[in-house]
């Protein structure tokens, strides 16, 4: 009897040495006197910075203990080195959260061979879907796509980006690469973030480029206001039945399916159109997705998830959401947000065996 006592207690502790993080210790709070470490894979600036920046201002609040959020900047590699680093070596306790971009599962979905990271094994808490605004330098001397199909340019267009892989860059490479062939262009990678990237079309050093709504109204909106930059289109989202739609954040600007029909008088079609509507899956459904490390028990997700369920219906947290993005973001949450990377994680061969042949340049 005195030895079952004893296997009853030794379980006991066992249960709680092995308890959820968030939840170990009932009396002290999860977040107090602590801090969630949310890591950002680009320089500050950029898209994923301004997303990751206003999600770090209100999700402390609805985590037991209201623990401090704070951004941590991890650029390199297109967003590889933050990724790999979440993956391989943040510790799975809930405190150290990552914010994926659009090229993040596009690099494990093509092989890219510096990805050593498997969204598959790291649970997603939420993801939040964003087009891409491409915008073309006022020193192109062009303010739309049909003119700019129709002009004469001394020199090839640089398109710039932070590296081939990102679902960003390979949007716009299926259309100026496989769709719109005729207009004369060249792509140019290295750049630490997209802020980095609207300072070099500042500069005249690069033509067009592109970013998600969020770093768009925080760097390059003011521009189009001035008169230094235009917007060309923007990618869209995709409906459930597969339809190419405005993105709410976007949707003062014609979609580039949109501005083909215009132009062509037709839409679309072929396999880089496909692909290109699986990079919109991939890479604009599934723009922004908030990742912990392999192994954090799901209690602790499931926390996490309630947390930012919570904040989105804050009515501070709409408000800053919305000055910033320009409209309400569509975000999907826990389980919802596990069916939206299973989804974009899919995608027909031939798709992928264009993709991977675009990737190779």
């Amino acid at each position: 009897m005195r030895h079952r006592t004893i296997w009853a207690a030794l379980a006991a502790i066992l249960v709680l040495s092995v308890a959820s993080p968030l939840q170990a210790d009932s009396k002290t709070p999860f977040g107090k006197g602590k801090r969630i470490r949310l890591i950002i894979p680009f320089s500050p600036g950029g898209g994923t910075d301004v997303y990751g920046r206003v999600i770090a201002r209100h999700l402390g609040k609805y985590i037991e203990g209201q623990p401090t959020v704070i951004v941590q900047n991890m650029p390199g590699a297109g967003g590889t080195i933050a990724f790999n680093f979440l993956h391989h070596s943040a510790r799975p306790d809930g405190l150290t959260l990552g914010v994926s971009s659009s090229g993040t599962l596009t690099r494990q979905q093509l092989g890219y061979k510096g990805a050593r990271y498997d969204l598959g094994k790291m649970p997603i808490i939420s993801v939040a879907g964003f087009s891409i605004i491409t915008y073309v330098g006022a020193h192109v001397g062009v303010t739309s796509l049909e003119e700019l199909l129709k002009a004469k340019l001394p020199r090839p267009l640089v398109r710039a980006d932070t590296s081939r892989e990102s679902s960003t860059a390979m949007r716009r490479s299926v259309i100026f690469e496989a769709i719109l062939k005729d207009i004369s262009s060249k792509q140019v990678y290295g750049y630490p973030g997209y802020s980095d990237v609207t300072a070099a079309v500042q500069r005249g050093e690069a033509d067009i480029s592109g970013m998600s709504p969020p770093g768009f109204n925080a760097t390059v909106r003011p521009l189009v206001k001035e008169g230094k930059a235009f917007v060309l289109y923007h990618s869209g989202l995709l409906d459930a039945q597969g339809n190419i739609i405005r993105d709410p954040a976007a949707a003062e600007y014609p979609t580039f399916e949109e501005e083909y029909r215009k132009i062509f008088g037709k839409s679309p079609s072929g396999i880089a159109w496909e692909a290109f509507k699986s990079l919109v899956v991939s890479g604009g459904n599934f723009e922004k997705g908030l990742f912990a490390p392999p192994g954090t028990p799901k209690a602790t997700i499931d926390v996490l998830a309630s947390a930012v369920g919570k904040m989105l219906q804050d009515p501070k947290y709409v408000a800053d959401a919305t000055r910033i993005f320009g409209a309400p973001i569509q975000t999907f949450v826990g389980a919802d947000a596990q069916g939206i990377l299973y989804r974009a994680m899919t995608a027909p061969p031939e798709v992928q065996s264009f993709l991977k042949k675009l990737l190779k340049g």
